[in-house]
Formats: structure tokens, sequence, C-alpha cells
């Protein structure tokens, strides 16, 4: 038969591992969920950057048919790369595992990268209107749709900036019993 301090020794041990497993259970789950928000904040940067890039250089050969010094047909590759592009970046933004707090940007980052599409695609509109003119250099609904498309993808492109910065703000809490007390 036991003794009482046997039990007291045994009691003590019990709650000591009890305590332990809950102080193990609560920093694997802060621990993963520092893991997926800072997987998703490397993600959002990633695809942030990429559509950027190709927002950007899109914008660059529209501004440049916009002005008048490029002709229409030597960016209509340029366009086709870019609308692809964009439709894979969507997809990518599609397929993210988003953080506690992030589905909101996620689901701006989609909409945001579909609008660039749909911009994408007006100044296709505008690019195919131009090539077929004959004789009709300035061809209002064209310029119009090209104007209007180019504004789209500037747009698109600060709205994308600001789901990045959104994105990083996401907050990593640190749990209670990591952090040191006020002194009362």
């Amino acid at each position: 038969m036991p003794g009482i301090t046997q039990l007291i020794v045994l009691a003590v041990l019990v709650v000591l591992l009890a305590a332990m497993v809950t102080l193990a259970w609560r920093v694997v789950r802060w621990s993963v969920r520092t893991r997926s928000v800072v997987a998703f904040r490397s993600a959002v940067s990633d695809l942030t950057a990429r559509s950027q890039a190709t927002i950007d250089k899109a914008a660059e050969a529209i501004d440049a048919v916009r002005r008048g010094v490029v002709p229409a047909v030597d960016i209509a590759a340029d366009l086709g790369q870019a609308l692809t592009a964009t439709e894979q970046l969507a997809g990518e933004a599609r397929a993210l595992r988003s953080a506690s707090g992030g589905e909101a940007i996620r689901s701006a980052l989609i909409d945001e990268l579909e609008r660039a599409g749909r911009a994408l695609e007006m100044v296709q509109h505008g690019c195919g209107l131009l090539i077929t003119a004959r004789g009709r250099e300035h061809d209002p609904e064209a310029l119009t749709a090209i104007k209007r498309g180019y504004l789209n993808l500037v747009h698109v492109r600060e709205g994308i900036a600001r789901q990045a910065a959104a994105a990083a703000a996401i907050p990593v809490t640190i749990p209670r019993f990591l952090t040191r007390r006020p002194a009362e």
C-alpha cells in the first residue's frame, strides 16, 4: 500500500505533467498560427511582386500606344502574354491558403487580378479597332477603350499594392505566457 507521501508526490507529478502538456499544446498552436501568417505574407508578397511586374510592363506598352509613339499592332503579343499571366496569377491567388484575417486580402487580390484581365481585354478591343480603322487614325471609340483600360490597370496596380501592405500588417500575436508581465 502506498503511503501518504507517495500519493502526494504522485499528485504533484500528475499536476506538473498536465501543466507541461498544456504549455506544449499552446506553444504548438501558437507556432502553427504564426507559421501560417508568415507563409501567407510571403505568398502575397511574391504574388504581388510578379503581378506588379506584369502590370507595369503592360501599362508601359499601352501608354506608348495611347500617346501615339508605338502602333497598336506592335503590342498585340504583349497584351496576350499579360492577359495569360494575369489569369495565371488570379488562379494562384485563388489557391492561396489564407491565414486568420487574410481571407479579405485574398478575395481582394482575386478581384483586382480579374479586374486587370478585364482592363487588358478592353485595351485589346481598342487596339483591334485601331488596327482595323483604315483611314480613321484617331478613332474615338478605340482611343477611349485604350485609355479606360490603361487607367483601370493603374488603379489595379494601386489596389494590389494596398493588399500587399495589408498582408504585411497582419499581426503575429505573442501569447501572454511568453511576454513579460507589467510590474504592478
